[in-house]
């Protein structure tokens, strides 16, 4: 989950969650805060934010959350974050036109 959220945040803004030296960067990463998307995607934040922080997380406990499924509890896996960024990704720029997914 932490790493599918450090390769999207990677791909929607650029740039690491974490930047620095080795050294700096750990400390971010254990010490907080988690990047805001806000700060370099304005028009993304609303709906993904939250997705992407809780995923970024310090502590590998405080990144999961229960998915319910068809009467089932589990624990959220990569795949669902996928699922759930896709499905924020879609609501805040519309539904995508076909011919963005056309091979010429």
């Amino acid at each position: 989950v932490y790493a599918l959220a450090e390769v999207a945040f990677f791909l929607l803004t650029g740039r690491f969650a974490f930047e620095g030296s080795p050294h700096e960067w750990s400390e971010r990463k254990i010490h907080g805060p988690t990047p805001s998307l806000a700060e370099f995607r304005k028009d993304l934040a609303e709906a993904v934010d939250p997705l992407l922080i809780r995923a970024l997380a310090p502590q590998p406990a405080d990144r999961m959350f229960r998915v319910f499924r068809e009467g089932w509890e589990e624990w959220n896996t990569p795949g669902d974050l996928a699922e759930e960024l896709f499905e924020a990704l879609w609501q805040t720029s519309g539904k995508p036109s076909a011919e963005r997914y056309t091979w010429h």
